[in-house]
Parts: structure tokens; sequence; C-alpha cells
């Protein structure tokens, strides 16, 4: 009885830290480990557990399901053509995170959780976990003003991949209530694009 009250939990656990579905606006800032220069974009990210996820910002917009990914980067002028990159895998390595997160800040097959202070937590990838995202590890900073640890209350998300590239991911206006159907993640692609297979 104790073991199954103790798995109970655990899977509540699992499945309260990530909700099935949310939207939330996102500044991205990138680097290279030991340089001073960085690039930042805002966008809108939309997700559906599993593997569903709409992000657009001012550069590109990516749409991913479970069978294929679209990858679609506007022309500079509108005469030109733009481009559309369409894979039977989901590239998105931001977006394959999300799904792993649904373990939440328990360690497992993919990275190992430490706490690091009394609101951040330090993923530490394992081999295995490096070579499926590649990423080495990932910070998740909580907010303070808020009393729970779920997904829903991460400020911060830094990211360091195995290529020693740095993201830092800051998440607001975290949306739940948001419900999307399986067609909101079929992209639509525009006339005069360049479709490109991979």
């Amino acid at each position: 009885m104790k073991i199954f009250i103790i798995l109970a939990l655990s899977f509540s656990a699992f499945s309260n830290f990530l909700p099935h579905s949310f939207r939330v606006e996102l500044t991205e800032t990138s680097r290279k480990i030991g340089k001073k220069k960085s690039k930042s974009v805002v966008g809108k990210f939309d997700y559906k557990y599993p593997g569903h996820v709409r992000y657009k910002n001012q550069n590109m917009e990516f749409v991913a399901n479970k069978e294929l990914s679209w990858r679609y980067e506007p022309p500079f002028i509108k005469t030109e053509k733009g481009s559309v990159f369409i894979s039977k895998k989901n590239k998105n390595v931001v977006a394959k995170l999300f799904d792993v997160l649904k373990s939440g800040l328990n360690t497992n097959s993919v990275y190992k959780v430490t706490k690091s202070s009394e609101h951040s937590y330090f993923l530490d990838f394992t081999k295995s976990g490096q070579n499926e995202y590649k990423i080495k590890s990932v910070v998740l900073t909580f907010d303070p003003s808020k009393k729970k640890l779920i997904f829903g209350t991460i400020s911060r998300m830094s990211l360091t991949y195995t290529d020693n590239k740095l993201v830092d991911l800051y998440l607001k206006s975290f949306d739940e209530s948001v419900s999307f159907n399986d067609d909101y993640f079929v992209f639509k692609v525009p006339s005069n694009t360049k479709e490109i297979f991979q």
C-alpha cells in the first residue's frame, strides 16, 4: 500500500508540473561561451502535449506536430519567395525540451536534478540526454513571489548546448487556460514559398 501511494504521488507530481497546453511569451537571448555579443528575439509560444508546437517571432515561424515540422522564413521583400523547411522530425530543441519537462523536478533518464538556490534548480543532462537534445544543462529559475514550483511559475530557463551556445529564455504572460485543436499545429504554406524537404 505504501509503495502504491508513493507511486501515485510521484505520478501526480509529474503530471502537474507541466500543463497539457499553454501559451507563453518568450524573449530568447543567445550567445557563445566566452563571447560578450548576444542577440535577442521576442516571440509567442503555443504548446500542447505531446510534441505540438507553434512558435513565431519577428524572423520566422515554427510549427510541429507528432508527424511533421515546418520552419517558415518569410521573404525580406514581398516580391521575393519565402522558404519553408519541412521535416518528419521535430528539430526545435526547445519544443522537445518542454515534452521531457513533464518529469518536472525529478531525476530521470534524461537529466539529473539538483537544487542550486532557493528559487533555482540545475538539470544536468545525461549522455543519452545530451545526444538526444543537444543540451548539456538547464537552469530553471522560479518567480520568488510564487509559492508553487511548477512550469507556470518559471521566470527564466538558462540552456547550455553541447556546442557551447548559451540561451536564456525569459517567460511571461503564461496562460494554461488555452486549448488547441490538432489542426492548429498544421502549417499552411503561403503562396510564393519555396518548399524544402529535409
